[in-house]
């Protein structure tokens, strides 16, 4: 292989990996906004399932917009009335909160600061009150543990 063949194949193969990042990053970014039309639709577990892999990639994790939006969807599962839901993500409190701070952290600009302090304080109450519904059926471990998300967020 002479030198202007090599030249081309590594500008094939750099050109071939930048387009695959790219790809890649975007498709965390559709995960994002997927995940926010199921919120909108309702189908929360299916907006569940598309913003989980969107924290953890490069490519979205340090966005706010992301945690605001899984810190959304989980405090629409944790205190909605959906039972089987609930079910089926029993954390769904504890991963809104962690969220919301997450989110706050990220936001810079402080451009979402009442609507994170809005849903912390939501969070809040109804952390405190499962405490208090946990202490009255004697579940004392359970009450301990919402008490102290209550105050984790104050």
């Amino acid at each position: 292989m002479n030198l202007n063949e090599q030249r081309n194949a590594m500008r094939t193969t750099l050109t071939t990996l930048f387009a695959a990042g790219l790809l890649a990053a975007s498709a965390q970014n559709s995960n994002v906004v997927n995940a926010y039309n199921y919120m909108q639709d309702g189908d929360l577990a299916k907006a569940a399932e598309y913003i989980e892999p969107a924290i953890s990639h490069e490519a979205t994790m340090g966005k706010d917009k992301t945690w605001r939006y899984r810190g959304d969807i989980y405090r629409m599962i944790g205190m909605g009335t959906d039972d089987a839901l609930k079910a089926q993500f029993p954390d769904a409190m504890q991963k809104a909160i962690d969220s919301y701070l997450k989110a706050e952290e990220l936001d810079e600009k402080g451009r979402y600061k009442d609507e994170h302090v809005k849903a912390l304080g939501a969070l809040q109450g109804a952390s405190l009150n499962a405490g208090n519904a946990a202490f009255g059926e004697k579940d004392f471990d359970k009450a301990v543990a919402m008490y102290g998300q209550a105050q984790r967020i104050a």
